[in-house]
């Protein structure tokens, strides 16, 4: 049944039916459902919400912020918590009204939300709150995000038993529509009980986007009538109950009281029965969904299960379990199965229930009944997990039919396969482009960090940055308090996010001053929560107030450091604070590390991504400035990238090699990357990033001309899809309109998005099933070999042995070819990201003839301007492949509903369509210009260059010598030479091409020049290049020791022509350029390497062919500009001096018997 009509909205405003709900949407939902609740029952009651966030709920709070009107309106009051502990004892005070005066509500609902880590940190608050009770109008409900992957975590986590230990009765949702129900009674378990209730949900949960059947808020709840130990008092929150009196009230009133509201409304139940039990399976929340779809993964419906005498038991309240309900459940079993996460909870309270008794089953779980390992306490239970160890007791009872064992053993050699794929690269999380980060966590050398929680924290894993493992929220720089006196470091800088100064570290700094220790607290103030979203960090403290607080706490010196220290008046800061730009961080740390005591730098820069969200609402200044490479100057040195750390600097191959460029799209205009030692940076004012001027009409009109797509059908079941792609590209937008899509067409999805760090470039999936029912999708998550279609939004992603695990031979493949740099780049230039090496691995995996591919990247941005529509034009592409699951006017229908840049999204799928008709003809995507590789290709493309870099007797010189050095190899009888001369040929071309003035005037008054600036920007550009030319080389950078860089204006491209016309002076007498040091240098280098060649060639064999290859090729080190280059030359001489060494004992003869000793 196709949706007429569908807003957004419905998901809060909908009454009844289906909709499409985020997990946390649905907690917001789950706010409105209980304030309808209450008021359809005439009682006058507000909501209240706090907490803090972190994942896997990490965007609840901007959740609520997007529906504050429809809070307001149900009189809900949203109040983000500073920490975990304060929010929890904020909502204390919610069940207290009666206590500070006159009330104008009858009661309070309240919600506190948390990671598990969060949950541990404010367990003494939620213990103190439980004992304490709670308003029988009014309820609090404890949101436990468990992250058992610790995947966004420093620890795993598994909130359960420090919720027991609170004696808070713990509900476990399975589903999101169980988070609607769930979070109703559990407010009445907390009114009928007086008690604090804790709502687990682990990331499976919380990450989930699904359909969702709208339990509304009419269900009947039962109410227990009065408790068997009532004494005449409330059995929740009352003043003056002692300590003692508020155990007892908890343990023997109100936590029997929350048993017998189980029981009453049957938050246990049995979902899968036989009259003749011989194994019983007992589980919760997500565990059940595993289990459910290793049920159906062995092919066991209801009727089979109730066939073979299995019965299934699902958990609505995991703690304090109903005795009586378990038992009566289990009755008669021979064997009781448990099945749960991490460390067992149902289990041991089973155990309890049965001990002693004479009907008591077996009883199986974390070991089978005879002790052996069954599910493991640790990582992430799945359904794959779940159904080998069901199948093994199937088996030990007698009950695993042929049918059982034979879908069992087809499913363990698809994932024993997956555990031998290989990795080809990794995709980790990094910082973004223009990220503060770049700069900010580098520390001098000699010095070493401690990290923290927050992006920084990613650090940790550059080596190059020296930075430790983080530690929890609060506790920065307590190691060093106590290591500090027992080794010889003199000194430790700690990074410190403004988020978490906020939370709790100022008073670790506290600690700090007090204990005397000697370290730099690093306070990274970045003006936004980007770790999670880009919220704003509670209390917007700002740069100022943080630098009059850590100097009123004994910090000494502050120094505030930011990329517009102008911004900052000195008589807004205290007295002797400095205030400099951040170019000076390297000098203020190596001053701060010398001194004693505890010191501090407030480094002040906005998040970079933040910056983008801002500028596009106009909200934030976009400086009319951008970068721009010339690539005929640049060297493909890599230097930018080591100064910036930024992904915008990315690779371009070219007929000279690799060289950089910067990806427009995703400049954030930090601008770090002109400090790399190069000529070849163009400031561009004026201009933007221009883009193809294609007729979007025509455009639609040819997609629409386009064969109607086939709709994969769903008889044979729910279709599978997994989507990989970078994280903050819009990866899980794909996932998102799939699902909406279905919805639209009456049928149901769920959405598992994986993301990790989804907003700091890693790798990020999303897991998508589409059926004709909800109940026909147990589980969001696949296993191996379960993807009926992947689409690749990147590659690296993609071929990545988790993500290929989850296909199979014949799963339709559409991968993306334009692979985007890892961060791995920035520290390796020559890092092959080539797509062919990509779908080869794909290829070892599945079938090839079911691989489509496009550049999706380049299509994106060369026509639509900005590569951030290549996940949609990936769709378009899936769909025209007949590879989804629902229809293109579905898919339409869901980009117009989704209401973000619409009119480009709709382009992207039309482009995708037109890509998979094969209609493109390179007329919106000109092909890669083809690369001279063979060895007569290569001599002479080289050679041309020569001529224009010098004149024809140069070139004719270079001809000369590899024709010399080929007569050579011809004379030892060298056949296999090829490979030899293209090295040759290209690095000496190279080396005698060097770049100095003349050349790079040249290059810059080479009409080619503004063709390709024209090409890349539209407007009326005004430009400034930035030199260091040898003959300024006194006046150098204090902090690099590097000549300082100098910006010219428009007025140097006049000169540059007039200099390119004395290149013929090159290397004479009248040459004023030629004296300096690296001219000389340069021309020595050139002479040193042809006598290299002679040397090699005329001791050439066969067998030492490879090596000489690799001797000609080192020379491709010899890359960039002055201080670059020399440290090139030097790897070039050293790698030269080992190659040479090796080829000598290559080529000496080898000595075969004894030698004849002298007489």
């Amino acid at each position: 049944m196709t949706r007429t009509v569908v807003t957004l909205e419905d998901k809060y405003t909908q009454s009844e039916g289906q909709v499409v709900l985020s997990a946390l949407q649905g907690v917001v939902r789950l706010l409105f459902e209980q304030a309808r609740r209450d008021r359809a029952a005439g009682m006058r009651t507000a909501g209240y919400v706090t907490g803090y966030r972190g994942s896997p709920i990490t965007t609840l709070d901007a959740q609520l912020w997007a529906a504050e009107g429809l809070l307001a309106e149900h009189d809900i009051r949203f109040e983000p918590g500073l920490n975990e502990e304060l929010a929890a004892t904020s909502l204390r005070g919610t069940q207290q009204l009666d206590w500070y005066g006159r009330a104008r509500v009858d009661g309070v609902f309240a919600l506190w939300y948390a990671k598990g880590v969060g949950v541990e940190r404010a367990g003494e608050a939620i213990r103190a709150a439980n004992l304490e009770g709670t308003h029988s109008r009014g309820g609090a409900l404890l949101l436990c995000g468990d992250d058992h992957a610790a995947k966004s975590s420093l620890t795993a986590h598994q909130s359960e038993h420090v919720l027991m230990t609170a004696m808070v009765p713990v509900l476990y949702p399975a589903t999101t529509d169980e988070i609607l129900a769930m979070g109703q009674l559990g407010w009445a378990l907390s009114r009928a009980s007086g008690l604090y209730v804790g709502v687990k949900a682990v990331t499976d949960t919380l990450d989930l986007t699904t359909t969702v059947t709208l339990p509304g808020h009419s269900f009947a709840i039962a109410m227990p009538d009065g408790d068997a130990a009532s004494t005449g008092l409330p059995i929740g929150l009352r003043p003056g109950m002692s300590a003692l009196e508020q155990e007892a009230a908890v343990i023997e009133r109100r936590l029997p009281m929350a048993g017998r509201f189980a029981t009453l409304n049957r938050l246990d139940r049995v979902s899968h029965d036989t009259p003749t039990p011989r194994l019983t399976v007992v589980s919760a929340g997500k565990a059940w969904l595993d289990l459910c779809q290793a049920l159906t993964d062995l092919g066991l419906d209801a009727a089979r299960c109730r066939a073979m005498g299995l019965r299934v038991v699902k958990l609505g309240l995991v703690w304090p379990l109903s005795a009586d309900f378990v038992r009566d459940a289990c009755q008669g079993s021979a064997e009781v199965m448990v099945v749960e996460e991490k460390r067992p909870v149902i289990e041991d309270q089973l155990a309890r229930a049965f001990y002693g008794r004479s009907e008591a089953p077996a009883l199986s779980g974390k070991t089978a009944p005879d002790g052996t390992p069954l599910l493991r306490e640790t990582g992430v239970l799945d359904p794959a997990t779940v159904r080998r160890a069901l199948v093994s007791r199937l088996a030990a009872l007698g009950l695993a039919d042929e049918q059982v064992r034979r879908r069992d053993t087809a499913l363990r050699a698809v994932e024993d396969s997956a555990v031998r794929l290989q990795r080809t690269a990794i995709r980790p999380a990094y910082f973004c482009s223009g990220c503060p980060h770049n700069t900010s966590t580098l520390v001098p050398d000699g010095s070493a960090a401690m990290g923290a929680t927050g992006c920084h924290g990613l650090a940790h894993y550059m080596p190059e940055r020296r930075t430790m493992q983080t530690v929890s929220m609060g506790q920065e720089g307590m190691p060093w308090v106590g290591a500090q006196h027992f080794v010889d470091t003199p000194h430790m800088f700690q990074n410190l996010g403004d988020g978490t100064y906020t939370h709790s570290g100022l008073l670790t700094i506290r600690a700090a001053v007090a204990a005397q220790s000697r370290v730099t607290f690093k306070i990274l103030y970045n003006d936004a929560v980007a770790m999670t979203g880009g919220q704003p960090a509670e209390g917007a403290l700002t740069p100022e107030q943080i630098v009059r607080e850590l100097v009123v706490e004994g910090v000494d010196p502050v120094v505030l450091v930011s990329e517009d220290p102008a911004r900052f008046a000195a008589s807004n800061l205290p007295r002797g604070v400095r205030v400099l730009h951040r170019d000076h961080l390297d000098g203020v740390q190596r001053d701060l590390r010398e001194r004693p005591g505890t010191s501090a730098i407030v480094y002040e820069q906005t998040c970079a991504n933040e910056k983008r969200r801002r500028r596009k609402k106009g909200a934030f200044p976009d400086p009319d400035r951008r970068l721009w490479i010339n690539p005929a100057v640049c060297e493909g040195c890599g230097d930018c990238s080591v100064q910036s750390n930024c992904l915008s600097v990315v690779p371009v191959e070219t007929a000279l090699g690799r060289k950089r460029a910067i990806d427009q799209s995703t400049c954030n205009k930090d601008y770090s990357c002109i400090k790399g030692f190069c000529p070849s940076f163009v400031e561009v004012s004026g201009a933007v990033p221009a883009r193809r001027k294609v007729d979007h009409a025509a455009l639609m009109a040819r997609a629409a001309a386009l064969p109607v797509p086939s709709v994969r059908g769903l008889d044979g079941g729910p279709v599978a899809l997994a989507v990989a792609g970078i994280g903050g590209t819009g990866v899980l937008t794909v996932g998102a309109i799939l699902a909406m899509a279905a919805h639209l067409e009456g049928r149901a999805a769920k959405v598992l998005d994986q993301t990790g760090m989804a907003q700091k470039g890693g790798a990020v999936t999303s897991h998508v099933r589409i059926g004709r029912d909800a109940a026909d999708i147990p589980s969001a998550r696949l296993g191996a070999g379960q993807a009926d279609v992947l689409i690749a939004c990147d590659l690296v992603v993609a071929s990545s042995p988790e993500i290929l695990a989850l296909a199979r031979a014949d799963t339709r493949v559409l991968a993306n070819e334009d692979v985007v740099p890892t961060g791995e780049f920035q520290r390796n230039r020559d890092l092959d990201i080539t797509a062919s090496r990509f779908l080869d691995a794909v290829a070892r995996r599945v079938e090839r003839s079911r691989i489509a591919s496009l550049r999706a990247g380049g299509l994106a941005g060369g026509v639509l301007g900005d590569t951030i529509f290549t996940n949609l034009m990936m769709l378009g592409f899936a769909a025209q492949h007949g590879a989804l699951p629902v229809s293109l006017d579905a898919l339409t229908r869901a980009v117009e509903l989704n209401g973000v840049a619409v009119r480009a999204n709709l382009a992207a799928l039309a482009l995708g369509r037109l890509a998979a008709a094969g209609e493109d003809d390179g007329e919106l995507l000109p092909p890669e210009p083809a690369l001279p590789r063979a060895c007569r290709e290569v001599i002479d493309h080289r050679a041309l260059l020569l001529t224009a870099y010098q004149d024809a007797a140069y070139a004719g010189h270079y001809r000369a010598f590899l024709a010399e050095i080929e007569g050579t190899l011809k004379a030892r009888g060298i056949d296999e030479r090829d490979g030899f001369l293209v090295a040759v040929a290209r690095s000496l071309a190279r080396l005698m091409a060097y770049k100095d003035e003349y050349e790079v005037a040249r290059l810059y008054a080479d009409p080619a020049f503004r063709a390709g600036l024209g090409a890349a920007f539209d407007g009326r550009a005004r430009l400034r290049v930035h030199l260091a030319p040898p003959l300024l080389a006194w006046r150098r950078d204090a902090r690099t020791g590097r000549p300082r860089k100098i910006a010219f204006g428009a007025w140097i491209f006049p000169v540059f022509a007039a200099l390119a016309r004395f290149r013929r002076l090159r290397g004479t007498a009248l040459d004023p350029f030629g004296y300096t040091a690296e001219r000389r240098m340069e021309r020595a280098l050139a002479g040193e390497y042809r006598t290299l060649m002679r040397q090699v060639a005329e001791a050439a064999r066969p067998e030492t062919m490879g090596l000489a290859a690799e001797l000609a090729a080192a020379a491709d080190v010899v890359v960039g500009f002055g201080p670059v280059k020399e440290a090139g030359v030097a790897a070039y001489r050293a790698r030269v001096a080992e190659l040479l060494e090796r080829l000598a004992s290559a080529s000496s003869p080898a000595r075969t018997g004894r030698e004849t000793e002298p007489a």
